[in-house]
């Protein structure tokens, strides 16, 4: 019987190595925990929050306003400071609006208010909760 040489031995263990090494997977970045999908209600003045509102909050800066089952129905571009979430968005038909609300990123809700036009302020009140 023969013994493996010396060559054909280190030859395996360059393979190996070659192998389990390039087999390392990447960790991806973790996504900001604000992105993705939120639900909740809003009033209009001093009203009760009883309607609808839906959005989709992309990591690149930008989210969609959405109908009960989840169309799109509007965007526009979001900012997190200092634990406040900033908002504006248009809808398709062309009304735009803002929002300002303290964001908790342990309970992953949003509490806040809403104004016409890009600075409006006063015109209801909000909450939403990550889905």
């Amino acid at each position: 019987m023969k013994t493996p040489s010396l060559k054909l031995m280190v030859g395996f263990f360059m393979l190996a190595a070659v192998v389990f090494t390039s087999c390392k997977k990447d960790n991806p970045t973790p996504q900001d925990p604000i992105v993705g999908s939120w639900i909740g209600k809003y009033g209009v003045g001093n009203a009760d929050m009883t309607l609808l509102y839906s959005f989709n909050i992309k990591g690149d800066g930008t989210w969609q306003v959405r109908k009960a089952d989840k169309t799109p129905i509007g965007s526009g571009t979001w900012k997190l400071e200092g634990g406040t979430f900033y908002g504006v968005y248009t809808y398709d038909l062309g009304d735009t609006y803002n929002v300002a609300a303290k964001y908790d990123e342990v309970a992953h809700t949003m509490t806040g208010s809403w104004g016409e036009g890009e600075t409006g302020t006063g015109d209801g009140e909000f909450y939403l909760n990550k889905e």
